[in-house]
């Protein structure tokens, strides 16, 4: 074997990052030369006529054979050409090269796939059939065995390309063996998975129209998500009734969490979703999770009410289990209701009158609609807050920082009021030290908005205050806080812009543009950060 030499350093196998290969217990590995290398890399067969009953044992340290090399070397130019006859060549002097694995696992027809190379994969192919055919030298189920050989990851070919987002090459491969659309990797995710997660609707699409032979697996990832599990939360609705349409058992399959399709299409938010899980099985709705919370009951709460009533217009018992559920130990129903919701607070005053007087509280005297709201709470929505809570640390520390907004705002707007836009009248007379612009109604309305951002502010200290001296940490007084300094903060605001348009005038473009600015950045602002704040305080 003097002929074979160990390569210099800078010969390597480009795309592997593995440890040099060991012997093989059944025969010697010759570590490919640098000529035979160079030679793999260009297609040229006949550096390796010589070589013909030992090129199975011609590998790199990587372990990576002359057929990988030459797949490897491929550029992406090349993939859109016609492969050379090299493959065809020496697979016809050595067969066994079609299923030999890399360190990686890898075979040629994962590289092939992983590069998205369509003419190297047609070409494995056509050669694993032509060797089956071959009644002299053929290996039955050689093109079966080849298309469904797993590397160390537990990925097929066909995974690598759907991975890799080569859905032509994805077509090929499943078009000689629609069956391992279904085989699972280690993660336990199958082809289908892959692409339902990168969001190739219609490779899916196409792939369950066409084989509508093909059963659908209803096992799941290593999270226990199912195909349908997946195709809710990529929010695919085509998808996801396409998967209905073969199969309605996925409905009720649970994943870790305990939860069905059904959970994360609640939490999504996505109604359409919702109605399509419910047309195929309805019964999905009363399936309780690890938590024993039903689907409605982690409904997402920007879109709460139409979850909820959807869901109930399917499964009307869906709401007394879970009134069942939040009964007292002693029978009584526990009088805690959330007023982060504001669509709720006509319920929440019907309820509360009906409750005053009562010890121990009959659910049937409550409607529909006020038993909704009384679900909307903690133990419906974990993002919601209950009012009886007392304070974490971290909420203790937002409360002194409200402490400090209410006493800066009561500050600012008690020093404006003294210091009055346009000045006080000077000249001796009865009009002395009044207000110069008094009858402006600009300036006007800079008085009354900034006395009611001065009694607002005040009241949010005062009630901070005397919640301290009685050791009262609840959240409710916190809420309250929070919205008279909103509404103190929202005061000042209209107060600087009567200021500013009193001392402008009307007129002037520049009182107009302030005006426009402060507007703006309100509308801008505060939608976004008072929905955030109103679910914070999560103990």
């Amino acid at each position: 074997m003097d002929s074979f030499r160990f390569p210099e350093a800078e010969i390597t196998d480009d795309h592997d990052q593995y440890n040099l290969v060991q012997h093989h217990e059944s025969h010697q590995i010759i570590i490919i030369d640098r000529d035979l290398h160079d030679a793999a890399k260009r297609g040229e067969f006949s550096a390796f006529t010589e070589h013909e009953d030992h090129l199975d044992h011609l590998l790199t340290p990587h372990k990576s054979t002359i057929l990988h090399i030459h797949i490897n070397s491929r550029s992406d130019h090349d993939i859109f050409k016609p492969i050379s006859t090299f493959v065809e060549e020496i697979l016809a002097m050595c067969p066994s090269l079609l299923k030999m694995s890399d360190a990686r696992g890898d075979t040629p027809l994962h590289r092939a796939a992983r590069k998205g190379d369509a003419p190297a994969v047609k070409a494995l192919i056509k050669c694993g059939k032509n060797l089956e055919e071959d009644t002299e030298r053929g290996v039955q189920g050689l093109r079966t065995e080849m298309l469904r050989t797993k590397n160390k990851k537990g990925d097929t070919a066909l995974h690598e390309a759907v991975s890799f987002c080569h859905l032509d090459v994805a077509e090929i491969l499943s078009e000689e063996d629609n069956d391992i659309l279904c085989y699972g990797n280690e993660a336990g995710q199958t082809p289908l998975h892959l692409a339902i997660k990168r969001r190739h609707r219609p490779f899916v699409l196409q792939m369950l129209d066409k084989y509508r032979e093909l059963q659908i697996p209803d096992c799941g990832d290593r999270n226990g998500r199912t195909l349908l599990h997946q195709a809710v939360i990529s929010k695919d609705e085509g998808i996801t009734r396409a998967i209905l349409r073969k199969t309605k058992d996925l409905c009720k399959q649970t994943d870790e969490r305990g939860w069905v399709p059904l959970h994360y299409a609640a939490k999504l938010g996505n109604i359409s979703i919702v109605e399509a899980l419910l047309e195929c099985d309805p019964h999905a709705a009363y399936i309780k999770d690890k938590n024993g919370r039903l689907p409605f009951q982690v409904a997402n709460p920007s879109n709460y009410r139409l979850i909820v009533r959807e869901i109930i217009s399917w499964c009307p018992n869906c709401y007394e289990l879970v009134v069942n559920d939040i009964r007292s130990k002693d029978g009584g129903f526990p009088i805690v209701v959330i007023l982060v919701f504001p669509r709720l607070k006509r319920f929440i005053g019907e309820i509360l009158f009906k409750l005053q007087g009562h010890e121990n509280n009959d659910v049937g005297q409550f409607n529909q609609e006020e038993l909704l709201a009384l679900l909307i709470w903690r133990k419906t929505f974990e993002e919601a807050i209950d009012v009886t809570t007392s304070f974490t640390p971290e909420t203790d520390k937002a409360i002194e920082l409200t402490l400090v907004a209410a006493t800066l705002t009561a500050t600012v707007t008690f020093t404006a009021g003294f210091t009055l836009p346009g000045g006080y009248v000077s000249d001796k007379g009865p009009q002395q030290g009044s207000a110069v612009l008094k009858k402006n109604p600009a300036f006007k309305t800079f008085v009354i908005a900034d006395a009611i951002a001065v009694v607002l502010s005040t009241s949010a200290v005062f009630i901070h205050v005397i919640s301290v001296l009685k050791q009262d940490k609840k959240f409710s007084l916190f809420l309250l806080v929070f919205n008279l300094i909103l509404y103190a903060i929202i005061a000042m605001l209209i107060a600087f812009m009567g200021g500013i348009y009193a001392v402008l005038g009307a007129s002037d473009g520049l009182a107009i543009a302030v005006c426009v600015i402060v507007i703006g950045c309100s509308f801008y602002f505060f939608p976004q950060l008072i929905p955030d704040l109103s679910v914070k305080g999560r103990t």
